[in-house]
């Protein structure tokens, strides 16, 4: 009994120390480091993927940006027709000396586009026509009867506006309703004026 009890306390001694001097590995600990490399590896290959879609998603808009650009201009001119006329009235409020600083679809990261555009100053101003709204259906949701109580902005022209503040742009909007009723020259540049100097 006595040499059998040696020889066990003998074995535990040095498996003891065996285990010691290699840092205490047990089956247990080698699952462990083996489950932990396999979570470490799935991690990354997530973080790879994560990244490779943004990107992917970055060139989508990129392009996307690109070809409305190119759609929306022949040569130098614009296609819009109140686009062109904010873009005129407002060059000439400024006059000769800043007219140059106004930029045209103006593209922001290479994926958003501003209507109009004060780079220097980081003042977009978004000329919205028709296609920037959607009617409300419900009467009683509007503040008073005038037609322009009925039309709400549009939820991609929202999202545009939302993205562009958090870049730290100042933006602004003249509406097609607004702009519609301004017949004289001197009222759209009152207009325009007072739209560069309202508070951000």
């Amino acid at each position: 009994c006595r040499s059998k009890w040696l020889t066990i306390l003998g074995s535990t001694e040095n498996g003891s120390s065996s285990n010691s001097s290699a840092g205490s590995w047990t089956p247990a600990t080698a699952t462990a480091a083996a489950a932990g490399t396999e979570v470490e590896t799935a991690v990354l290959a997530s973080a790879s993927v994560i990244a490779g879609t943004g990107l992917a998603w970055h060139e989508r808009c990129r392009q996307a940006a690109a070809r409305q650009a190119q759609h929306q201009h022949v040569g130098p001119a614009i296609s819009s027709r109140l686009h062109g006329l904010v873009s005129m009235e407002l060059r000439q409020l400024l006059g000769p000396n800043r007219a140059n600083v106004v930029r045209d679809e103006h593209a922001v990261m290479d994926c958003l586009l501003i209507d109009i555009a004060l780079p220097d100053t980081k003042l977009a101003i978004e000329v919205d026509g028709p296609s920037h709204f959607v009617k409300l259906l419900r009467r009683q949701e509007a503040s008073s009867f005038d037609e322009d109580c009925n039309d709400r902005l549009c939820g991609a022209s929202k999202f545009k506006r939302r993205l562009l503040g958090c870049l730290g742009w100042d933006v602004r909007s003249v509406a097609w309703r607004t702009w519609r009723r301004l017949s004289a020259t001197s009222e759209r540049r009152r207009h325009l004026h007072a739209l560069l100097l309202q508070p951000g």
